[in-house]
């Protein structure tokens, strides 16, 4: 599940909405978009009891500071509350400039150790 912005009853009442029997633990990510403290992160451990699992059972993860793969990874999932839309397209177009570009990165390096015999 993916949170872009976002109020906290907003966002806990689309997780009511979207919760179904599950049997797993919860992914979820947040794009807060602004500056966040631990707080903030932490009321969101709430959603444990929205959903009536124990917090064992639920991961939370802000995108602001995840790496791009995480980000990918995330957006691959189902959003159930996004603010603004454009937002959400420009973090993932964002996500996947920086992955192929750190892609590159390592390739490129890869290629010059091989050309090396470095190790």
């Amino acid at each position: 599940m993916v949170m872009v912005g976002g109020d906290r009853e907003r966002i806990f009442q689309q997780i009511l909405a979207a919760k179904a029997p599950y049997m797993g633990d919860y992914d979820i990510a947040v794009f807060f978009g602004n500056p966040y403290d631990l707080c903030e992160l932490g009321e969101l451990v709430e959603v444990a009891e929205t959903l009536g699992v124990g917090e064992d059972t639920v991961d939370l993860v802000a995108l602001d500071s995840a790496t791009p793969e995480l980000i990918l990874e995330a957006l691959e999932g189902q959003v159930i509350f996004a603010r603004d839309q454009y937002v959400l397209f420009e973090l993932t177009v964002r996500a996947l400039m920086e992955y192929l570009d750190l892609r590159s990165v390592m390739e490129t390096s890869l290629v010059r150790k091989a050309l090396d015999g470095s190790d």
